[in-house]
This record gives C-alpha cells, sequence and structure tokens, in this order.
C-alpha cells in the first residue's frame, strides 16, 4: 500500500525558489526582477497588485503620477532580420522609487520603409536597410539597431552548451526538408533560405542532444547543443539519523513524524515534485504496511531519512511534530490529507536544518538533524488567485526561505491556501544567508497531483510583514501531437519568454529539444536522419517569464543555462506529459 498522501506532502515542501534583488512585491504581466552589469533591480505592478481577469489575463491599472520614470531598456537589444518577419518588442522601465517593469510604451522607427512598427511594438521588417527602433515612456527613451537583409541567408553557429566552444561537424538544416550542412571549424553553417519569414532550425550531431529552434526571426543564430551525456549521470543522495527529542511530546495518543528535503540550488521553476520524493521504504506502523517514501521519518519505527540531492552543496531542512496516532494510521490507509493534518498542528511543528553537504554525482553524503526550533514567526503573504487552466479549487503552497550562498533556497516556513495565507516560520540567523524569499506554486489537480498537470510558480524577495506575489502564469498545455506526422500543438502563458521542451523518445537514449517563444506555436517535428521513437514520448515543458530579453535575444546569443535563467527570472510554467 502505497502512503500517497505522505507523497503529496513531501512534494509540497520541496518547492522553493533561489531569486536575486530586493524589494520585489508584486507581479503580474509586469513581474520581474532584471539587472544589468550585476546590479539587481526589482519590479512591481504600476498599481501594486492585479486582478485577474476571465480570459486570464490580468489588469495592472496605471503607472502612479507621484513616481517619475528615470530609464528604460528596449529587447530585442538588437536584430539582424530578412524581409516579410515579424517580432514584438519589449519595454522594461525603471521608476525613481526603484520599481522595474514591463511597461506600455509610444514606438517609433527611424526609416518605416526598413522596419515598420505599431502602437503595440509589432515590428515588421519590410526592405533591407538599416534602422533603429524606439520605445518612450515619456521622454524618457531607448532604441536598439536592427539590420533587415535580402541575401536570403540563415547564419548558425553551433557550440558546446557546458564551455561555449565551437561545435565543427554539426548536422543544420532549416525546416522539414531543408539541406543539410555541416558547421565549418568556428561552428559556423550557412544556409539559403527557401522563403522568407520566421524559420525552424535544427542542429544534431553523435553524442549530443538535437535542438530544434522554432520562430527563428534572426537571421544569425547560435545554437548550444548538450552533451547527451549529462542525461545519464546518477544522482546524488544525502542521508543520515534524526533526533527527536526537541520535538514536543504531545498527548498520549500522539507520535512524533516528520518530513526532510533538501534546498533547492536552481530553485522552483525547474522542478516537479515527482522528481523530488524519495525512493520508497516499508514500513509497519500498529499493524499496517506502508510504502513510505525514505523523506518521512516515525519515532520508533523510522529514525532516519534520505533524500534525493544535486551534485554540489545542499543544505537539509526538516519539520516534524507529535501527531494523534489515530488520524497518522488513518493517513496510511488513505482517509486523512497528510498535508492539512500537519499544518493543522503549526503550534507543534518544529523546524531543524544541517549547513550543507557536498556531494559527487552519483555518490552520498550523510548529514544528522534534529528539528527543534518553534515556528514563531508569521508573514501574511497575498499569493493571488488561480488563472485560467485550472480548476479552481486547488491549494497554493507559500514559503519563506533563507537564500544561501551556496546551497540555494532553504525553507524556513509554510503554508497552504487561496489568496491572502498565513506562514508560520522559523525565526533563525544563518550566517550563510544573502536574504530571504517568498514563494508560492500551483498545479492543476493539486501539488503532487502528478504528471499530465501543469505547474505554476513565483516568488519575491521578502519586504516585511505582508507580501505580495507575481500572479501565476496560465497553466500550459500541449494540445497536440501526432506521432505519424509529427505536428504539434503548445500553449504557454505569453508571458513566457522562453520555453524549452525536452521530449524522450520511446527508443532508449532517444532525447531532443525545442526551443520556443510564449503564446499557442503549432509546428512539425523536423526529421533528423535517426528513428526517434514518436510513438511514446514524455514531453517535459519549462517556460519561463525572465527578467530580462525576449527569445530573440536567446536566438541571437545563444544559450543561456537554464538553471542561471531560472535564478534570474520572475514566474513558470512547467509540465510533463505524455501526449
Amino acid at each position: 500500500m502505497s502512503l500517497t498522501l505522505v507523497s503529496l506532502w513531501i512534494g509540497l515542501l520541496w518547492m522553493g525558489c533561489t531569486p536575486k534583488g530586493e524589494g520585489l512585491d508584486s507581479g503580474g504581466d509586469s513581474g520581474a526582477t532584471t539587472g544589468d552589469g550585476g546590479v539587481d533591480q526589482t519590479t512591481t505592478w504600476a498599481d501594486g497588485g492585479t486582478e485577474t481577469t476571465a480570459d486570464g489575463g490580468t489588469d495592472t491599472g496605471e503607472t502612479p503620477t507621484e513616481a517619475q520614470v528615470v530609464g528604460v531598456q528596449v529587447w530585442p537589444a538588437a536584430m539582424v532580420t530578412g524581409p516579410e518577419t515579424s517580432w514584438t518588442m519589449r519595454l522594461v522601465a525603471s521608476w525613481e522609487d526603484g520599481r522595474v517593469a514591463d511597461s506600455a510604451a509610444s514606438w517609433t522607427s527611424a526609416d518605416p520603409a526598413v522596419v515598420s512598427l505599431d502602437a503595440a511594438g509589432l515590428a515588421t521588417a519590410l526592405a533591407a536597410g538599416s534602422t533603429s527602433l524606439q520605445g518612450c515612456v515619456g521622454e524618457i527613451c531607448a532604441s536598439v539597431p536592427v539590420e533587415v537583409r535580402d541575401d536570403g541567408l540563415q547564419t548558425v553557429r553551433v557550440v558546446a552548451r557546458e564551455s561555449g566552444l565551437a561545435l565543427e561537424g554539426v548536422r543544420v538544416k532549416l525546416g522539414q526538408d531543408g539541406e543539410e550542412v555541416l558547421t565549418d571549424a568556428d561552428g559556423i553553417a550557412s544556409l539559403t533560405l527557401a522563403e522568407a519569414g520566421p524559420q525552424t532550425v535544427s542542429a544534431w550531431a553523435r553524442e549530443r542532444v538535437p535542438l530544434t529552434a522554432v520562430g527563428v526571426v534572426q537571421r544569425e543564430i547560435v545554437l548550444s547543443l548538450r552533451d547527451q551525456g549529462e542525461l545519464s549521470v546518477a544522482s546524488s543522495s544525502i542521508e543520515g539519523p534524526v533526533d527527536l527529542d526537541g520535538v514536543p511530546r504531545g498527548g498520549a495518543g500522539d507520535l512524533k513524524m516528520g518530513v526532510a528535503a533538501p534546498s533547492l540550488s536552481a530553485g522552483p521553476l525547474l522542478l516537479l515534485p515527482s522528481q523530488l520524493v524519495a525512493t520508497d521504504r516499508t514500513l509497519t506502523l500498529y499493524g499496517l504496511e506502508a510504502e513510505v517514501p525514505r523523506n518521512v521519518y516515525i519515532r520508533d519505527v523510522a529514525e532516519d531519512w534520505a533524500v534525493p540531492a544535486q551534485a554540489g552543496t545542499t543544505a537539509i531542512w526538516t519539520l516534524a511534530a507529535p501527531l494523534p496516532i489515530s488520524e497518522v494510521t488513518s493517513s496510511l490507509a488513505g482517509v486523512t490529507d497528510v498535508i492539512g493534518l500537519m499544518l493543522e498542528d503549526l503550534d507543534r511543528l518544529v523546524w531543524g536544518w544541517h549547513a550543507g553537504v557536498t556531494v559527487e554525482a552519483g555518490e552520498s553524503g550523510s548529514a544528522s538533524l534534529a528539528p527543534a526550533t518553534e515556528l514563531t514567526g508569521s508573514l501574511r503573504v497575498d499569493a493571488g488567485s488561480l488563472p485560467v487552466g485550472f480548476r479552481g479549487d486547488e491549494e497554493m503552497l507559500v514559503m519563506l526561505g533563507e537564500l544561501l550562498d551556496p546551497g540555494g533556497f532553504l525553507p524556513v516556513g509554510v503554508g497552504v491556501g487561496r489568496g491572502e495565507v498565513e506562514i508560520s516560520y522559523a525565526e533563525v540567523s544563518i550566517s550563510a544567508s544573502t536574504g530571504q524569499a517568498v514563494a508560492v506554486a500551483a498545479q492543476v489537480g493539486g501539488i503532487g497531483s502528478g504528471k499530465g498537470n501543469g505547474l505554476c510558480a513565483s516568488w519575491a524577495p521578502a519586504t516585511g510583514e505582508s507580501q505580495l506575489l507575481p500572479s501565476l502564469q496560465l497553466a500550459p498545455a500541449v494540445h497536440l501531437f501526432e506521432a505519424s506526422t509529427r505536428a504539434f500543438t503548445v500553449e504557454t502563458d505569453p508571458r513566457s519568454r522562453f520555453v524549452l521542451i525536452g521530449i524522450d523518445g520511446g527508443e532508449e537514449g532517444k532525447h531532443r529539444e525545442l526551443l520556443l517563444d510564449g503564446g499557442r506555436v503549432e509546428g512539425t517535428l523536423p526529421h533528423l536522419g535517426d528513428s526517434f521513437g514518436y510513438g511514446s514520448t514524455t514531453w517535459n515543458l519549462v517556460g519561463l517569464e525572465t527578467a530580462e530579453g525576449t527569445v530573440h535575444d536567446q536566438h541571437r546569443l545563444g544559450w543561456t543555462d537554464l538553471g542561471a535563467l531560472a535564478r534570474e527570472s520572475w514566474t513558470s510554467a512547467s509540465l510533463e506529459i505524455d501526449p
């Protein structure tokens, strides 16, 4: 018998984040943390909040008249393109009170005969030439250069993702049936365009994960290929004993029970609960046998624990409490919601942590835990509303955590609910902390409900006793994948500035990646030579609302490490599904 509800509780506890910046207290379409030259900037809604509309959009109100815009950034930062291509510009404004946000702007083109630009920032390349596009908020403006070429060429540079070094001999092609061209010693391939407009560009090589970029407007791009060996690296783990003497005794009908979890080095924007639950072990409690994740420990039954961990330095945290034996045993039978059971006993819940364990890939580390710190702090968080794509009755997970360097996000408090949620947390002083942050996560069907249910998350640096979080993205969806034709339709929130989909094929060791923009994207997976096994695939989608730039900047500059990109992003949408 599987202890499913305990697994869900663990899945909840593992959701965290690793943001940067200070003072971010809201979000929505304009929620972001952005930086330039290593200087952290923060984002807030223009009116201090959002209202979710029936179509899933947000109403961010108007820019406050009492605060003045002092600077703007315009994206994409540069463009080399061809005639008959279009893209949408993005402007990020900085206010004198420290807020930074995506903003409406007035747009102009220095030469509308080369590139036209409408009031919404939609740019369309019309003829060969050079111009600049300018976005303004009031009298504060920024401009970017655009070159339109009619030479009919697409230049692709292919590099190794782990090193950035050029890859020679990589196959590159356009669309479904384009000519295959091999990269030269500088990693460059020049291809002839069969038609104008956005392109689908693919690159693949032995021992590298193939990458296909859809909707490419830039005519000079960089694609980085992941080492196939990264996908088979053995996971690490950390385990050890737990000292339960610091957990309150409770009553005669109680037993001490808790869970352990690791800090998150890359944050919640890349993770699903199903990836974080430890392997099961069989426990017998009052005559009931259950398969229980090794994250769970119980006094006199299992006083040790084990958690999965990434290679590197990981801190460990734990929550424990005396729980009624009758309710725990009924939970083993799948009757009581263990999540609610733990949080209903907040006055007896205690927290503990271990400063950090450094492990190598595939190796194990050890640590000891002693939960004893009461949750005496209280934080009120406005987690917002559930977006379109959710049933509407799911509970959100809200967490307060310390940002460790190294070690990532270390949760010190947790709460669940919708709208305004109260977090109880451990008031501790951690020398390695660089600040605190608040995170919210929600999954269609409820956190931990499994594969096929989209999960959305957001974060904000903690600012005080009351916190307003960025609104969640729309739930992502793979509407169609036809194995025989390889046609697909994917939809993410347009706020996602960067969408990456990893596809695992039915044949062992077969993987490929798709790089997309946010919104609704229809396309066809190009055939890349070898058989793949499209009749049975698993799709792992991550859509990030990035702090700066657009997917067109990613095409121009090449791959940004996904972990680093997630830490600099501020909302995400993820989905694991077998279409």
